[in-house]
């Protein structure tokens, strides 16, 4: 006994599935306005390269070594 699948309702199912991850996506990830602005995504204000957020120490390569004489 075989059984074959419609050509036309196989892809009307891959059609659906598609069309309900589309607005799955829709009502989920975006907000009304169609975009997230940085706050909502918890991103703050955009950094320029070689910028830290504030409280963030410098990394250890970045500080210059202290003048001060080493005294034993």
């Amino acid at each position: 006994m075989k059984t074959e699948l419609d050509p036309k309702l196989a892809w009307g199912a891959i059609a659906l599935l598609i069309v309900a991850v589309a607005l799955g996506y829709y009502f989920f990830f975006r907000t009304p306005a169609g975009e997230l602005t940085p706050e909502q995504a918890g991103a703050g204000k955009p950094m320029r390269p070689g910028e830290l957020p504030p409280g963030t120490p410098p990394p250890p390569w970045a500080s210059t070594p202290p003048n001060t004489p080493q005294t034993q």
